[in-house]
């Protein structure tokens, strides 16, 4: 319980102000702990970061899979874990804060660990784009390119809500995505460039 108090505690904290700016103090004060007890659970405020980061990524991946269990049909999975991913941000805009837009303050190999368990988290998709390929829901397509793809609309949507100061995703947010990625640029009557690439 501990831990979760000094997690939730650096969240806001370091949301707010940035790594460099946050004390140790500041944050044992908000999480009503010692100072000592911080660095029983983590050895420095370098390591309290990154676990705020790993923390948040955990967090968004669990909401992502727990919407879209039960849900059989590929295109309704995919549409609810676009929404759970864009709902996941809207409401939780400190850990958005600190994943997205603070950790160019990681050393190297914390940017390194970061970036392989931040690239990890792309992979929600993918899974849903595989088996509706399989089930020729969707054509066949490299799956973790789409998925990279998917994901990166969600964050560009998000961003520019909160550039707009929006205090919710924009109207039609999910429904914009969904028929992006559905139905795509072209016209029905015209013809895809190439259909044969493999899913991977």
């Amino acid at each position: 319980m501990r831990k979760g108090q000094i997690l939730a505690a650096a969240v806001e904290l370091f949301s707010r102000y940035g790594f460099y700016e946050t004390e140790v103090e500041a944050i044992a004060k908000v999480a009503g702990v010692s100072k000592g007890t911080i660095y029983n659970y983590f050895t420095d405020k370098h390591a309290l970061f990154m676990e705020t980061v790993e923390f948040g990524i955990e967090r968004l991946s669990k909401r992502v899979s727990e919407s879209t269990r039960g849900i059989a049909e590929p295109a309704s999975r995919l549409e609810t874990a676009i929404d759970s991913y864009l709902s996941f941000l809207r409401e939780n805009r400190h850990l958005y804060r600190i994943v997205f837009l603070h950790r160019t303050t990681l050393r190297d190999a914390e940017e390194l660990r970061f970036a392989e368990r931040f690239l990890s988290h792309f992979s929600l998709f993918e899974g849903i784009l595989a088996d509706g390929v399989e089930r020729r829901t969707f054509r066949r397509l490299d799956v973790r390119v789409a998925s990279f793809a998917i994901t990166g609309m969600i964050l560009a949507v998000h961003r520019a809500q909160l550039s707009a100061g929006a205090g919710k995703a924009p109207a039609g947010a999910v429904s914009q995505i969904r028929k992006f990625v559905f139905n795509g640029l072209a016209e029905p009557h015209s013809k895809p460039e190439d259909d044969s690439a493999s899913p991977t």
